[in-house]
């Protein structure tokens, strides 16, 4: 199934107003999920063999008032907190915003978390966060190269770190995550878990590291160095 059926199929589905639908082939089966909660996004969950493909709507776009008051809204509840900046920004938003919402955050005290990639990735790093969570596919956009081990994975991570980083969390799905922190590099493998899906395990890590965080809790030495 090339990549044009594929877009017709999801169109088709879309205007159906189905809300799932399900297609098996001869050596490919693919579930097609859409949803009124989720308007304009689209799950593809291929069951042979395994994936699972996120199409994300972009959004409306947000008018320049409206970003600016949910902005200083935002920042007056963080205060002095953790503030998580993750996602697409919506058109509308200068791919800095991230960034300059991150200064403020540094300036009040608080300690900012971003999860995102692309352009408002590197922005953003110039903000120097407390904590960078990514996975291995956006490290190397980032860093335009490819890292194969885990080793390599640590160095290239580093070199996101030293750019003023408090911690840099880099996602390895079945394979673990990787920490690192001013003194060292951490590694932990991942629990073994039947999965149906893994939307949202990133967002699960990040709001694990926080939790403990907040309950100071927050033990490095329970991953390996």
């Amino acid at each position: 199934m090339d990549l044009k059926e594929i877009q017709n199929l999801i169109k088709f589905v879309a205007k159906s107003g189905a809300s799932e639908v399900k297609l098996e082939m001869e050596d490919v089966k693919i579930t097609i999920r859409t949803g009124e909660s989720h308007k304009g996004d689209t799950t593809i969950v291929q069951q042979s063999p395994p994936g699972q493909y996120e199409i994300t709507s972009v959004g409306p776009e947000v008018t320049t008032k409206a970003l600016t008051d949910a902005c200083d809204c935002f920042i007056k509840e963080a205060n002095s907190g953790i503030a998580v900046f993750s996602g697409l920004l919506p058109p509308g938003a200068a791919d800095s915003t991230y960034r300059d919402l991150i200064e403020r955050i540094n300036q009040q005290g608080g300690r900012a978390v971003l999860d995102s990639h692309g352009e408002t990735l590197q922005l953003s790093l110039e903000a120097k966060p407390w904590l960078v969570r990514f996975n291995r596919y956006v490290l190397e956009m980032l860093m335009q190269r490819r890292v194969d081990t885990l080793e390599h994975v640590a160095e290239v991570a580093r070199l996101v770190q030293q750019q003023g980083v408090g911690m840099v969390c880099v996602s390895l799905g079945d394979k673990g995550a990787i920490l690192l922190d001013d003194d060292n590099s951490y590694y932990c493998d991942a629990p073994k878990v039947h999965k149906k899906s893994t939307v949202g395990s990133g967002d699960s890590l990040v709001s694990g590291l926080i939790a403990s965080a907040l309950n100071n809790s927050l033990r490095l030495s329970s991953f390996n160095t």
